[in-house]
């Protein structure tokens, strides 16, 4: 589970947290995604973007999600984990799609 300490660049109105990113770093600290977290038009909804960076042969790819928590008031560390992990089930997904195109590319191409 993330931890408070885990979360930077938090933003307080009052008491109360409206607003913070989550840095996945790879083993030797580098940022590898920025998750940025803010409260949205609901009660007790948020939304999280990550932006990847882009590559030699892909530009920036943008995930955004909104998802509703069951209750306010809930730790920020929670708040961001439910986040990730939508992102993680969505990135099977799009792993499965893409493990597919493969698929089909080795068939037409097969024989060169």
């Amino acid at each position: 589970m993330l931890e408070l300490k885990d979360l930077e660049n938090r933003i307080y109105s009052g008491k109360q947290c409206v607003g913070f990113d989550y840095i996945l770093k790879d083993e030797k600290g580098k940022p590898q995604f920025e998750a940025r977290f803010r409260p949205g038009a609901q009660d007790n909804e948020w939304c999280m973007t990550i932006v990847l960076d882009r590559t030699r042969d892909a530009d920036s790819q943008v995930y955004s999600f909104d998802y509703i928590m069951p209750k306010s008031g809930l730790p920020i560390g929670l708040i961001a984990a439910t986040g990730l992990k939508y992102f993680q089930l969505y990135l099977k997904e799009e792993i499965q799609t893409k493990s597919g195109y493969d698929f089909a590319l080795g068939e037409i191409l097969r024989g060169m």
